[in-house]
Parts: structure tokens; sequence; C-alpha cells
């Protein structure tokens, strides 16, 4: 069995990798306020926000940032962070400006 509850823990500032959640309507305004390197990079990845449940990898010294797409950023359904928990290499992760609610289901699952 699974201990759900030693995959999610309170945020008392740990150390964890941030992901920046978008979607179509709020990448460009994000992509305007990051730095040319992130910009460089987003645009070499061809990462747009367009697509849900992609992402791209940002570097932060020894670690890195996760910039991932989510079709609605105002709605968050048990799924929209599934595909990020299966896809992004193990670690511990905190969303820059949202809460996950019911999305945390996916997330564990």
């Amino acid at each position: 069995m699974t201990d759900f509850a030693a995959l999610l823990a309170a945020d008392k500032g740990q150390a964890a990798r941030t992901i920046h959640l978008v979607d179509k309507e709020s990448f460009a305004g994000w992509l305007k306020r990051r730095p040319s390197e992130d910009r460089a990079l987003i645009e070499a990845h061809r990462f747009d926000g367009k697509s849900a449940d992609s992402f791209a990898l940002l570097p932060r010294g020894g670690g890195f940032e996760v910039v991932g797409a989510v079709k609605s950023i105002g709605e968050f359904g048990p799924w929209a962070l599934a595909r990020f928990a299966e896809s992004l290499p193990e670690g511990t992760y905190r969303l820059a400006d949202a809460e996950p609610g019911a999305a945390a289901l996916g997330w564990l699952l």
C-alpha cells in the first residue's frame, strides 16, 4: 500500500523545485516577465503554453524550475497535474502561484 501522506507535505520553506503553471491565455504575459535566458530556452523548446500537460525545464544553478501548461489556470480538475507527476524527475515540487486543490489527487495517483 502506498503511503500517500509521505507524498504531500505542508510547505514550510523546504527545498523544492518550482512549477509555474500557464494556460494559453496566461502564457504570453507570464513569458514577458521571465528573464531573457528563460525566454530563449522556452523558444528553443517551442513551448507555447497551448498544449495541456506539456512542460519545459528551466535550469537554476544545480537544479531546475518547471513551466507547465494546463487546460485552465482557474479550474484544476483532479487530473490537471497527473501527467507532470508521471513525467517529471523524482523530487519535491511546489506550485509557484496556485493551490493544487482537486489536482493533488491526480498528482498522488
